[in-house]
């Protein structure tokens, strides 16, 4: 029995360890401006919805990200380290929209940061939703979404959309999560 616990026990804390060092870059290529929310669940648990399910709910404003401000050639760029670090703004990465609340599981109001550590150990980024708007303002595509919906088919670009506006790639490289928008 005390093999089995520490079998249990060791495992559990593999699983923390790996999904905690996770974190996004969102790259946007294109000459619109990207509306988006970023989603994090635990994808292992597919009983449960996958939850905890954590969607970014920002109570302020939408999450924008500028055009490429040089015609595709420079991206304006977004980069989350984790859930907790999402409010505070990113010196590296200026264009990155700070997000103050997210909501848990669906339910609203949105829970302000910072939330438990649990959630971001026993999370991974699995989805970013997205439509895009000319730099003026209105609207003019979406929405669309890539990553890995609960239960649901792996969606690694914008292929399965009849003529989108954009291109997007969704990809793990070097332990982190990618977007990019062209």
């Amino acid at each position: 029995m005390k093999k089995l616990f520490l079998f249990v026990a060791s495992l559990v804390s593999y699983c923390f360890s790996a999904q905690s060092g996770q974190s996004i870059f969102i790259q946007n290529y294109s000459q619109y401006t990207l509306v988006f929310n970023l989603v994090k669940s635990n994808s292992a648990n597919t009983i449960g919805n996958c939850s905890p399910y954590i969607q970014s709910a920002n109570t302020t404003m939408p999450l924008f990200l500028p055009s490429s401000p040089d015609g595709g050639i420079t991206p304006a760029e977004a980069f989350y380290k984790d859930l907790n670090s999402a409010s505070d703004p990113n010196t590296n990465y200026p264009d990155t929209p700070t997000i103050d609340a997210w909501s848990i599981n669906g339910v609203y109001p949105a829970t302000p940061t910072p939330l438990p550590l649990l959630f971001n150990h026993a999370t991974s980024w699995t989805e970013i939703q997205f439509s895009v708007q000319n730099p003026t303002g209105p609207g003019v595509g979406g929405p669309y979404t890539m990553g890995q919906m609960c239960n649901g088919p792996l969606v690694p670009d914008l292929n399965g959309y009849v003529n989108p506006l954009v291109h997007g790639q969704w990809f793990t490289m070097g332990g982190s999560m990618w977007a990019i928008i062209q």
